[in-house]
């Protein structure tokens, strides 16, 4: 299963990372009860560098490699049995089919081992895709304000799986690394956090901690679910130190899209044999959306050229 946290595999970074002057960050993270109500606050840490080669610098964070189940699991689908209204076939033990039904997309579950790669601890936000457009161009132009709503600490998002690929060639030509976009294992592995659960809060989720659409959200802030908000501004991160990783925008993967698992590679690459070549993965949720669709394991699909309202990336650094 994976780590507890990055830091907890950090003595096999080899010389090349030690290199990126990796500093030990502490912060918290917090559970919720299956009502939504707030559990125990935990201390943890994890390894991070910034990358400096630009006017605004990303804050990386070291995720260590590991095996963990990939898709559907057993938790969500006995609360999915719970949940679901009572229909033909429930009660007689046969509930397995409206569930595959329901969630096709993320079954069937499967084990997936990744080597350690660094992911940026944000989504991207404006201003760092300013700095990124005002370089020159690899393969493509770059809009210098693509975002529905402006704002320098709000993630940048209306931008196409392309220009997110553009993005990526202008910083790592730049810093002299190599930068992508996360593979769709790597995504999902490094918001789980070594986590079973449906978030990596547990088995709910709270507009107090997470900016998605939500029926409950009087009582809290009157923003969460109407607009994107600064990254970070949830408060507590999972367990590898990587924030909004549920709602705000949802994020670009460099897989192509497939309808289910079948066949899905084991070794957290990306997925692009036989795939829908018109589309990519977009995974997390937004702020557009309620929280079934926030889930760590939930899957969605946008077409490459694609500039949706809410939809963002973040970064890898390649193994």
């Amino acid at each position: 299963m994976a780590a507890r946290s990055g830091l907890s595999q950090a003595h096999s970074t080899s010389t090349a990372r030690a290199s990126l002057a990796q500093k030990s960050i502490g912060f918290q993270t917090l559970t919720l009860s299956a009502t939504g109500k707030p559990g125990q606050k935990v201390s943890d840490r994890s390894l991070q560098f910034a990358e400096t080669s630009t006017r605004s610098p990303l804050e990386m964070v070291f995720v260590g490699g590991g095996t963990f189940p990939m898709g559907l699991t057993q938790t969500e689908l006995t609360l999915a049995r719970r949940e679901l209204p009572n229909q033909a076939g429930i009660k007689t033990g046969k509930w397995i089919e409206p569930i595959q039904g329901l969630f096709r997309m993320m079954l069937p579950q499967h084990f997936v081992t990744l080597p350690s790669f660094h992911i940026s601890r944000f989504e991207v936000t404006q201003e760092q895709w300013r700095a990124i457009a005002g370089l020159p161009q690899v393969k493509m132009n770059l809009p210098a304000k693509p975002s529905s709503v402006s704002g320098d600490r709000l993630p940048v998002d209306q931008v196409s799986w392309e220009e997110a690929m553009e993005f990526c060639a202008r910083l790592s030509r730049e810093s002299r690394r190599v930068y992508r976009l996360p593979t769709e294992a790597e995504w999902e592995y490094a918001c789980r956090a070594g986590t079973t659960t449906p978030f990596y809060f547990g088995n709910a989720l709270s507009p107090d901690l997470a900016n998605y659409v939500a029926p409950e959200s009087e009582g809290h802030d009157s923003l969460a679910g109407s607009r994107p908000m600064l990254v970070g501004s949830r408060g507590f991160p999972n367990a590898f130190g990587l924030h909004d990783m549920h709602g705000n925008v949802q994020e670009w993967c460099l897989d192509h899209w497939h309808d289910n698992y079948q066949g899905a590679p084991v070794d957290g690459s990306s997925w692009e044999a036989d795939g829908n070549q018109k589309y990519r993965v977009v995974r997390g949720g937004s702020w557009r959306v309620a929280s079934q669709l926030c889930r760590s394991g939930q899957r969605d699909r946008s077409a490459v050229a694609a500039r949706e309202p809410g939809t963002g990336f973040r970064v890898v650094l390649s193994p």
